[in-house]
């Protein structure tokens, strides 16, 4: 997936993520979550992602969504070696990605998720050395059965709420097939700071938030941007125990090639109810963001309709005669191919119509909760 994101990609979203993170380092860990995924932030991270899409050669990038999922409070899980219903983490990143042919038709499909657990802290040893699991690891504490949680995954139930009394999904068991350390759940790091900033934080935080695998006492020294790529693209990244995997692979589809393992019914669920549930407004306020916008792409001299009012269009470069885009409206998208001579200008347009396929999914108007979703839709070039 995702295979345009390269190292440049990944290094200019470290650096967006310090220059937002930084504005916000007196604040305590939820504010800085909702701080972290400004507007202004989805858009800049948005652009960085499309620079890349827009130009990957034959395979041209036509749409890339990028959303904040917030889960704190939301689903909770319980098992006999919990002390207590335990958050599953307070935010997660799904990852979508379709291809298919100039005619609309599906090549191939792959969606990827990652759980991961935030905490912010002020603690003097943990800003000169940040390590898993950042606050102090007191049996009992909610400290301690996140990271029981989410280093060893027991046999659990879900449930909605810490006050439901019926679970969402029973016996759930991720190691099926797996050994740890696992790859489901990471830490997301960032500092407090009440004094001025200087080098040596910027040394320990390069991108602000910093993540670690889900190991007691592993070093949080693996930038936003880079852990980004590592996700979207199924790469492996080094931790204390080896090379690991970040999230992993599901299938929300229907019938046969529908949800089949533990994860692949977890992840549906949490889809589900990121749906159900209303953010918090003491925390993100009333302006939700719901996703970037993408970066105004030049349509060349194509008729004032097909760009007016903006933005309807989304789309991809092929190369200077030529290129793909889409206009996506409530029931679903259009795919358009232009063509043009050498000086821009239009030599005509062929609507193509397909039905939405991920895109339902991704860019559902139900959501109350605005879940981290990252879509592309790829139209292969052929000779």
């Amino acid at each position: 997936m995702y295979s345009w994101f390269d190292a440049t990609v990944a290094s200019n979203i470290n650096t967006l993520t310090w220059n937002e993170g930084r504005k916000h380092k007196k604040e305590g860990e939820l504010k800085q979550i909702s701080k972290l995924f400004s507007s202004s932030y989805l858009r800049d991270m948005h652009a960085a992602m499309m620079s890349k899409a827009a130009t990957a050669g034959k395979v041209a990038e036509a749409y890339l969504s990028v959303e904040l999922g917030y889960i704190d409070k939301m689903p909770f899980a319980m098992s006999k070696v919990l002390s207590k219903k335990t958050e599953l983490g307070d935010a997660i990143f799904f990852g979508f990605e379709e291809t298919v042919t100039p005619t609309g038709s599906p090549i191939s499909t792959g969606a990827r998720a990652v759980l991961l657990q935030a905490k912010v802290t002020d603690q003097y040893r943990q800003i000169c050395n940040p390590t898993v699991p950042i606050a102090p690891n007191i049996p009992g504490t909610s400290t301690f059965n996140e990271l029981n949680l989410l280093n060893t995954w027991p046999i659990f139930d879900l449930y909605e709420r810490s006050n439901s009394k019926i679970c969402s999904l029973a016996g759930i068991d991720l190691s099926v097939g797996r050994s740890p350390p696992y790859s489901f759940a990471w830490y997301l790091a960032a500092p407090r700071l009440h004094s001025r900033l200087n080098s040596q934080i910027q040394l320990k935080w390069p991108s602000w938030w910093m993540l670690g695998a889900a190991i007691h006492r592993e070093n949080c020294d693996i930038q936003f941007g880079d852990f980004l790529q590592a996700f979207l693209k199924g790469n492996q990244l080094n931790t204390s125990a080896g090379n690991l995997e970040v999230g992993a692979s599901f299938n929300c589809g229907t019938g046969p090639s529908g949800p089949t393992t533990d994860w692949d019914k977890l992840c549906c669920k949490i889809l589900k109810l990121v749906r159900k549930h209303p953010a918090p407004v003491s925390i993100f306020g009333s302006g939700i963001i719901r996703s970037a916008s993408t970066s105004k792409i030049p349509l060349y001299h194509l008729p004032k309709t097909f760009f007016w009012p903006w933005p309807r269009f989304y789309y991809s470069v092929l190369n200077n005669t030529g290129g793909f885009f889409y206009e996506f409206t409530r029931n679903g998208s259009r795919m358009f191919q232009a063509n043009f001579d050498q000086n821009g200008a239009s030599r005509g347009t062929q609507c193509k119509i397909r039905p939405p396929r991920c895109s339902a999914e991704s860019r559902s108007r139900d959501k109350k909760i605005p879940v981290i979703i990252v879509t592309s839709y790829r139209i292969e070039i052929k000779d």
